[in-house]
């Protein structure tokens, strides 16, 4: 919607002082691209559920230099013990990359570092160019293979439950195609199973 010129255009006609923005997951706006898509408003809020690790440098300075410093947290303990959400169970499978995985994500994280090291200097960069590394990297371990086979046998020895949830990363490509395989291939493996998905 923001980059479409007739909402642009409402949007201008009213006085920044008198607009209110909220940017509701706000981490997708960490690029210059969209941040200078977004309306000048003389208030905005920033919402997010998926905090900047230490390493997301150029991730924090958009999205502060935007919506300011952080105002307020709300960690998952704090909302199970408040029964805003249900409870759950946390348990983390170790997945490994594949040797080209592992050469890929080397790659990456030269490229970064060469990057980051660069910026330090004070030397200007592409800053989006940075971000669609760090991008490409991120979306590089949500789809790795071996968490399809850790998917498959872990259902295999749990079995069926009623009442879950199954959250599928982004492919580990640039474009739509990669996330609806990816998507398509988690899919695949839960019916495989007995699971009905919507």
């Amino acid at each position: 919607t923001l980059k479409k010129e007739t909402f642009l255009a409402e949007i201008n006609k009213i006085k920044s002082e008198k607009l209110f923005f909220i940017g509701d997951e706000c981490h997708n706006h960490a690029n210059n691209k969209i941040i200078n898509l977004l309306p000048n408003a003389g208030l905005r809020l920033g919402l997010s559920a998926t905090p900047w690790n230490a390493s997301e440098i150029i991730k924090k300075e958009l999205l502060t230099g935007f919506y300011g410093d952080v105002v307020a947290e709300y960690g998952l303990m704090e909302a199970i013990n408040d029964g805003v959400l249900c409870p759950y169970e946390y348990i983390p499978v170790l997945c490994e990359m594949s040797e080209a995985e592992s050469d890929w994500y080397e790659e990456l994280s030269v490229k970064i570092t060469k990057m980051e090291a660069i910026k330090e200097s004070g030397v200007h960069i592409n800053d989006d160019a940075l971000m669609h590394i760090y991008l490409k990297r991120s979306r590089l371990l949500g789809s790795l293979k071996s968490k399809l086979e850790k998917l498959d046998a872990l259902l295999l020895k749990n079995g069926k439950s009623t009442h879950t949830l199954y959250y599928s990363g982004e492919g580990g490509g640039d474009n739509n195609i990669e996330d609806e395989k990816t998507i398509d291939e988690v899919t695949e493996i839960l019916h495989r199973h007995g699971w009905r998905t919507s």
